[in-house]
Parts: C-alpha cells; sequence; structure tokens
C-alpha cells in the first residue's frame, strides 16, 4: 500500500474498497494490479466502469460523471436522472433505481449519500475534466447540456404550473434550474 500509494492516503482508501470486493486469497494480486498513484488508479476506475458497456450506457455514464462533475451543488438522485435525460420511460421508483445502478457502476468516482450523488473528491473532478485533447469531460459542453437542461425544465415547469395550480414538474430540479442555469449557461460561454 505504501509503495504505491505516492503518500496519498485517499489512494490507500480507495485501494481498501477494492480489497473489500476480492477474496482474501485474492488480495496480494489485487493490490499488484492496481496503478501507482491516483489518476492512474482513477483511470483504471474508469475503464472499469466503461469495459462491457454498450456505447450507449458509455454515453450515459458520461452525462452521469459530467453532471455530477459540473453541478452547482449535489443532486439527488431524482434530479440528476432528469438533468441526464436517462429512464425517462419510466416510473420515478424504477427510474431512480435504475439511476442508482448506474452510478454504482462507476463506483468510487461518485457515491450517493442520503439518496444525493456525491463526486468521491475533488482530486476525481481534476482527473475527469482537465484541459486537454484527451479530456473526459468537456467542462464547456457540460456545462452546456446541464444549462439547456435547465432551461428546458423551467420552460417545463412554468406550463406545469401554469396547467396544476402551481404545482413544479420535478422537484428540486425547478428551483436548482431556476437559481443556476445562467451560471452553467456563462460557464459554458459559445457552446450555449
Amino acid at each position: 500500500l505504501s509503495d504505491k500509494a505516492d503518500g496519498t492516503f485517499l489512494w490507500v482508501g480507495l485501494a481498501c474498497s477494492e480489497l473489500k470486493l476480492v477474496d482474501s486469497k485474492e488480495a496480494v494480486k489485487t493490490l499488484q494490479a492496481l496503478p501507482k498513484g491516483l489518476h492512474l488508479l482513477y483511470d483504471k476506475l474508469l475503464h472499469t466502469a466503461l469495459n462491457s458497456k454498450t456505447e450507449e450506457d458509455q454515453a450515459t455514464i458520461k452525462r452521469i460523471l459530467s453532471s455530477v462533475m459540473v453541478a452547482l451543488r449535489p443532486l439527488s438522485l431524482s434530479e440528476l436522472s432528469v438533468v441526464c435525460q436517462i429512464h425517462q420511460g419510466e416510473d420515478e421508483e424504477d427510474r431512480i433505481q435504475f439511476t442508482r445502478e448506474e452510478i454504482e457502476s462507476c463506483r468510487l468516482l461518485i457515491t450517493i449519500q442520503d439518496e444525493t450523488v456525491l463526486q468521491l473528491h475533488q482530486s476525481v473532478k481534476d482527473f475527469l475534466v482537465w484541459s486537454g485533447p484527451d479530456c473526459f469531460i468537456n467542462d464547456c459542453e457540460a456545462h452546456a447540456d446541464i444549462a439547456h437542461r435547465c432551461v428546458d425544465e423551467i420552460i417545463q415547469s412554468f406550463y406545469t404550473e401554469t396547467k396544476q395550480n402551481n404545482v413544479a414538474l420535478n422537484g428540486d430540479l425547478s428551483s436548482y434550474s431556476i437559481q443556476f442555469w445562467a451560471h452553467h449557461a456563462h460557464m459554458a460561454g459559445p457552446k450555449f
């Protein structure tokens, strides 16, 4: 652990989380297979989340990670499923469960705590949203996607409230949209 951690306690915590998933007889082999340093470990975790997934599932995981990384406050499972427009044909209970399963495939990059989706650590965002041609998440595009979704939500909520006596369509997402759409639009720059 100390050889591969590069003095990073977070790496040790992530490695121990990985060890919980394997039989004790596989512990040494699992540790040897883990890359040295956080960025290489994140890269391995990202590829594990994407491997054996269809292109559609990979796109969903990218939308989830993008939204969590650029959101201005942590999103609930329900809000995230609406922002990412995933499983929209399902009832809310199934949509949330399916979203939860998608998030669990990204284990150790993002996590669910009290029905709220959180990035594990700022270093995950630094890894996923760094500037360069090979970055996994384009910051401007991610902000533009959320800004567009927020504007859609505001418009949809307006029409729903008018027809249904002030009942917002997607709960907290309406208030998030009203509060933060302009910031996302600004951060998106010409992508919005």
